[in-house]
């Protein structure tokens, strides 16, 4: 079986050293990768700049660093190869730098690196595709789950916004978490399109879930 697994936080440029970025690490996909090498699987692993460097060694490797490059690599993989799993974990930017200016009105948009004398830029961001989008409708017959991270929602609201989630890009599954549980004890709600849901707690065990629904019996 083939896996293709998204791991780590997108980073949008600013100029050459500055980008608008997030929190992810990686290390859930880390975990993801293991358990289905583990399991006999042929990971194909694309993982931010940003991202923990795995350490044991995954020979399909893909290294990027935004939402467009991600788009280009997951097209790419799947033009070449037949992907059977497809575990959707990084949190890909949801706006990208539309422009960048003074305020008094000069471009700098695309500097190699923005003077530090502006005593203030003015940065207009623009929204990027939405990434899961594009899965279903490129491997229509592999098995697809993404990730839904909320931040101060409960437990109930949460878990539907990841089902819409589903519903919406018509994934397998999704795997529910909040801002407030991810870390050391990951908490995490594997939901399938029944709405059915367990729950686990530890990015291993989260890891193992998901390859138990993911391969088959």
């Amino acid at each position: 079986m083939n896996v293709l697994i998204t791991a780590g936080g997108t980073t949008e440029k600013i100029d050459s050293v500055r980008g608008i970025t997030n929190h992810s690490t990686g290390a859930m996909g880390t975990n993801l990768a293991y358990a289905f090498m583990e399991a006999g699987c042929e990971v194909f692993y694309i993982r931010s700049k940003t991202a923990i460097t795995p350490s044991c060694c995954i020979t399909n490797q893909y290294i990027i660093d935004d939402a467009s490059s991600l788009e280009a690599t997951i097209l790419d993989i799947l033009s070449k190869h037949k992907i059977h799993i497809i575990i959707h974990a990084m949190a890909v930017s949801d706006y990208a730098v539309a422009s960048v200016k003074s305020p008094c009105g000069v471009d700098l948009t695309n500097s190699h690196k923005i003077s530090s004398n502006h005593e203030e830029i003015n940065i207009t961001l623009t929204k990027t595709k939405k990434i899961i989008s594009i899965l279903r409708p490129n491997a229509p017959d592999a098995v697809i789950i993404g990730f839904k991270l909320t931040s101060g929602k409960g437990e109930c609201e949460m878990m539907n916004i990841a089902y819409q989630l589903l519903l919406k890009n018509q994934l397998d599954y999704v795997l529910a978490n909040d801002a407030a549980n991810v870390g050391d004890n990951h908490k995490g709600w594997l939901i399938d399109k029944e709405k059915n849901h367990t729950t686990h707690i530890g990015k291993d065990k989260i890891a193992q879930a998901i390859v138990s629904v993911a391969l088959p019996l």
